[in-house]
């Protein structure tokens, strides 16, 4: 996360609680190593059900159950192009909620920055697939 990020989710919480003051060096020191997006919808969470401010711990602890629920992570845009063009789908007919499994545990692989090489390989060849016109052109 960057300095600019942070100041975004310190704002957020100053919105939501008239009397959160904080030390903004201790706050970034514990929150930079994290995903922006996902630290946004920990503070979201957090300020949805309490009406007083939270700690540094508050936002942790709910950004890391966020991994237990991998459906709430945001979806990489690769990994959606990927769904596109079929990469989670076996050779036979499978209902849709297994192939969305899928397509979740391999995002949430890229957050969590436990993805195995095999998949990092498909996926930066996939990343790195030129979009022209709204359509991927395989070259």
């Amino acid at each position: 996360m960057t300095k600019q990020e942070f100041s975004l989710i310190k704002a957020y919480l100053s919105g939501a609680y008239s009397r959160f003051d904080i030390d903004p060096n201790v706050w970034f020191d514990f929150l930079k190593d994290l995903n922006y997006q996902i630290a946004l919808i920990s503070v979201k969470d957090y300020v949805r059900g309490n009406k007083f401010p939270p700690t540094i711990s508050d936002i942790m602890t709910i950004y890391y159950k966020l991994f237990d629920d991998f459906h709430r992570l945001p979806l990489d845009a690769t990994i959606i192009q990927m769904r596109t063009a079929g990469y989670f789908h076996s050779p036979f007919a499978e209902p849709e909620q297994v192939i969305d499994r899928r397509m979740h545990q391999a995002n949430k692989w890229l957050f969590t920055g436990l993805a195995p090489d095999w998949f990092l390989r498909d996926y930066k060849q996939h990343k790195n697939k030129q979009i022209g016109g709204g359509k991927i052109a395989i070259s």
